[in-house]
């Protein structure tokens, strides 16, 4: 796959078939028809509309609705229609910052197919010879994504939590860092991350960081969800983006963000690099 196919793939077609997922007449996720028909068991919690399927307008403050699909979603995991719970909530907006409609379990955020957002960072290495960037492996027991290459420190964004306060909590679990080398992380941007999966439909918002890290300055792994750490030059990155499907998707686009922004990869050695640059901001709607 080159890296123009792999960032296409963050504009995927044929969406029409995806259910809409209304709350407040506002549609706020996209649900696999397969998934939609399971909440027909569900009358009391939602109604069919032109538009899709809608939380029943009954269920007029956040706390209500936040009540309502928590017992929802705990009775499709014991169904096994969701995947376990994660005991982690993250909010329904359409918009970073906005006041959430409702919180929702994260298991079930794929399913409901609505906006999610992260916290992806870039941890580099300046030697003699350039970058180097470490990967993570993801532990072979992750639900998503086994055994795939990640950004050396990358989690979802959850409810209740500053984007600081959770790279300095991801920092510490996945990579073992220090409050204080987790705060040298700048912010650099954000990638946009839309397809569908096993799980149901991505809308990943991700904010991207780069952390510069020491050659003495080594990762280790604190909650098991990461085997290994890799430690790749800017070439091997590249080549393992275009010749492999190593990386896990999201990762991907991360990484070449990261390639275009450190001028290694340009228009002149990239014919089809308009269409990777674009295809990475892909506008949040």
């Amino acid at each position: 796959m080159s890296l123009r196919d792999r960032v296409m793939v963050n504009q995927p077609g044929g969406l029409d078939d995806l259910v809409p997922f209304l709350v407040e007449g506002r549609r706020m996720g996209r649900m696999e028809p397969a998934f939609a028909a399971k909440l027909r068991d569900f009358e009391r919690l939602f109604v069919r509309v032109e538009d899709g399927i809608e939380l029943s307008p009954s269920l007029r403050t956040p706390a209500q609705r936040s009540d309502a699909m928590r017992e929802l979603v705990v009775e499709l995991a014991e169904r096994g229609d969701l995947p376990p719970l994660r005991d982690e909530l993250y909010p329904l907006v359409r918009g970073w910052g906005e006041t959430p409609l409702l919180l929702i379990e994260r298991s079930a955020a794929q399913s409901f197919g609505i906006r999610t957002f992260g916290v992806h960072v870039n941890g580099i290495v300046q030697g003699v010879d350039g970058l180097s960037i470490w990967a993570a492996r993801r532990s072979s027991q992750k639900t998503a994504f086994p055994g795939k290459l990640d950004q050396l420190i990358a989690g979802g964004q959850p409810h209740g939590l500053s984007l600081e306060e959770n790279l300095i909590k991801e920092s510490w679990e996945e990579a073992g860092f220090e409050a204080f080398v987790a705060r040298r992380a700048r912010p650099v941007g954000m990638v946009r991350f839309r397809g569908r999966t096993e799980f149901g439909f991505h809308d990943d918002v991700l904010f991207c960081f780069d952390l510069s890290l020491g050659h003495n300055e080594l990762p280790v792994n604190r909650d098991g969800e990461v085997s290994a750490f890799d430690l790749l030059s800017v070439q091997e990155l590249r080549r393992m983006l275009s010749e492999s499907e190593a990386f896990c998707p999201d990762s991907a686009l991360v990484n070449i963000d990261l390639l275009i922004r450190h001028g290694e990869l340009g228009p002149d050695e990239e014919a089809h690099y308009a269409e990777i640059a674009a295809g990475l901001r892909v506008p949040v709607d």
